[in-house]
């Protein structure tokens, strides 16, 4: 059981990070996987400081909060894409005279953006694919590996699957209550949300 208290590090959450630049913080607050092996699936649920910008998303959860999965890629303008992944840390991606629609991330980091595709892709070949913003995919290139995400008709992510194994989340009137681990359609591991006064109060 996890208790969420402001202005308590132990009790919100584990390795928080500090943006110099803008002074955010971001905090992860719970992990939960199911059984290990090849087909694992893991996923988080983060707290960062500032309110979140992911216009493109239907979160599910109070402000502040977020999976590691609502990951989204917007186009700013003719040239430049901007690219929120699952800490909710931003990319900037420019386009470069003559490379069609091949984009690089500002930061060095090694990204490249396929604008036509929806596909960031890194320096190992690990690739994200995107539809209208939302992360829809997600291939791990030395294993082959394929997480595909489904959403339900109002945009909230409903289930990710790996091979034998998935995440399911639920919902009541738009917001998350339960995410549940299943391998081989048997429920592994369940999380329950609390929630008082709109905020997120307990993760047990």
């Amino acid at each position: 059981m996890k208790e969420i208290r402001k202005g308590s590090k132990a009790s919100i959450g584990e390795n928080p990070k500090w943006d110099l630049a803008t002074g955010d913080v971001k905090l992860k607050a719970e992990e939960v996987a199911t059984s290990s092996g090849k087909d694992m699936l893991r996923t988080c649920i983060n707290y960062e400081l500032q309110p979140l910008t992911l216009q493109v998303l239907n979160i599910g959860l109070p402000e502040h909060w977020k999976l590691d999965l609502h990951q989204s890629l917007a186009a700013e303008g003719a040239d430049k894409y901007t690219y929120t992944d699952g800490e909710g840390f931003s990319h900037t991606f420019i386009k470069y005279p003559g490379e069609g629609n091949r984009y690089y991330d500002t930061e060095g980091a090694g990204l490249t953006l396929d604008s036509s595709a929806e596909t960031i892709t890194d320096e190992s070949g690990n690739r994200l694919k995107f539809e209208n913003g939302r992360l829809k995919q997600i291939t791990e290139a030395n294993t082959a590996v394929v997480k595909n995400i489904t959403y339900d008709a109002g945009g909230l992510i409903k289930r990710v699957t790996r091979g034998n194994s998935a995440i399911e989340y639920n919902y009541s009137d738009g917001i998350l209550q339960t995410i549940t681990c299943k391998t081989n359609g048997n429920t592994i591991r369940q999380l329950k949300l609390c929630y008082a006064g709109g905020h997120l109060a307990e993760i047990r």
